[in-house]
C-alpha cells in the first residue's frame, strides 16, 4: 500500500522537495506500482548501485531527497551488495533507512501467503523459519549508526492517524505534505490479506499461470469464496510461542543499540484468544464452484 500511494502522490512529493521515482518504461512502471523492490532484487553489485539504479528508475532530479521503498531493501542477503555502495556515499550525503517491524506471526503468515502466489508450497510450519530483526537490521546500524534508522511498529493503533503513508511521512520529517496526499481511486483497499480458504487453494496449484488466473478472479470477484472472520493458519498456542521465542532471541540485540521493549513496540501481548480462533476446514462445495467459475472463464477468455 505505501509505495502505490507514494506514486500517486510524486508530484506533490516533487513540490516538496522529494523525488519518487518511476520505473523506465510504463508497462514495468504500471506492473511496480510504485515498488523499488526490483532494483535490488536484479541488483549483482558489479557496477556502482546509483548508475545500475538509474537504469531501472529515473534517478535524476533536482529535490533535496531521493525516496526508495522495496520490501527487498530489507532482505539481508540484498543488502549485503548494496551496503558497501552507500557507505561509499558516508559524509558526502545524509542516508536515513526506515523500517517498519511486524509482528512475527503476522509477518509468517503473510511471508507464507505471498510465497504461495509464486510457488508451490508445502503447509505452513514455524520450523526452520530463521528471520529475525538482528539479521536485518544489524548491518544497517553497525555502518551508519542508530541515529541513521528509524524503527516504527506495522500497528495501526501506533500510527499517526492509524494510517501507514501519514506515520511514515511524520517520521521522515515530511508531514508537511501530509494535508496533500490523496488516495489510489478505487484502490483504497490495497493488498488486502486473502481468505484462507484462498491461500488454501494457492498451495495446491502447480503453475505460475494458474495462480494469476485464481488470483485474478478472485480479485475482480471478491465474494466468491466465503469470507471469514479468522485470518491465521496457526493455532494462539503456536503464534504465542512463536512470538515470544522470536522477540526473546531479538531483545537482547534491541537492548544492546536502545531500540526499546520488542514486546511492547509490537503489541505481542494484544493477540487474540483461543476463543476467537477456529482452525481452516475447507468447503469443498465452495471451493470446487468457485474453481469451476474461475476456470470456465479462464476458458472464455482464450477463445
Amino acid at each position: 500500500m505505501l509505495q502505490s500511494v507514494l506514486r500517486y502522490n510524486r508530484k506533490g512529493l516533487l513540490s516538496h522537495g522529494v523525488h519518487y521515482p518511476e520505473y523506465r518504461g510504463l508497462r514495468l512502471a504500471n506492473k511496480m506500482n510504485g515498488n523499488h523492490s526490483l532494483i535490488g532484487k536484479v541488483y549483482e553489485g558489479q557496477q556502482p548501485f546509483w548508475d545500475f539504479a538509474d537504469s531501472r528508475v529515473n534517478m535524476e532530479s533536482d529535490c533535496e531527497t531521493l525516496l526508495l521503498s522495496g520490501e527487498v531493501f530489507s532482505r539481508p542477503a540484498i543488502m549485503r551488495k548494496i551496503l558497501p555502495e552507500l557507505m561509499k556515499l558516508s559524509g558526502k550525503t545524509e542516508l536515513q533507512f526506515f523500517y517498519y517491524l511486524r509482528r512475527y506471526d503476522q509477518l509468517l503468515e503473510s511471508g507464507h501467503a505471498q510465497a504461495v502466489k509464486r510457488i508451490k508450497n508445502s503447509a505452513l510450519t514455524t520450523t526452520d523459519w530463521g528471520m529475525n530483526f538482528r539479521d536485518v537490521l544489524a548491518p544497517v546500524i553497525n555502518a551508519f549508526g542508530t541515529e541513521a534508522v528509524t524503527i516504527r511498529p506495522y500497528v495501526p493503533t501506533q500510527w499517526t492517524g492509524g494510517n501507514l503513508v501519514f506515520d511514515f511521512l511524520d517520521h521522515a520529517g515530511l508531514s508537511k505534505v501530509i494535508p496533500s496526499v490523496a488516495s489510489v481511486p478505487g484502490r483504497e483497499r490495497i493488498n488486502t490479506r486473502l481468505p484462507r480458504s484462498c491461500t488454501f487453494l494457492l498451495e495446491r496449484i502447480p503453475t505460475i499461470e494458474g495462480k494469476r488466473a485464481l488470483l485474478q478472479f478472485f480479485t475482480e470477484n471478491p465474494d466468491s469464496l466465503p469470507r471469514e472472520k479468522h485470518s491465521f493458519f496457526l493455532s494462539p498456542s503456536e503464534r504465542y510461542d512463536l512470538n515470544n521465542q522470536k522477540s526473546e532471541a531479538d531483545q537482547g540485540f534491541f537492548d544492546a543499540y536502545g531500540l526499546g521493549d520488542i514486546k511492547t513496540m509490537l503489541e505481542i501481548d494484544k493477540m487474540d484468544s483461543a476463543e476467537e480462533w477456529t482452525p481452516f476446514e475447507p468447503d469443498w462445495d465452495a471451493l470446487t464452484a468457485f474453481l469451476i467459475q474461475a476456470l470456465s472463464k479462464a476458458a472464455s477468455e482464450e477463445r
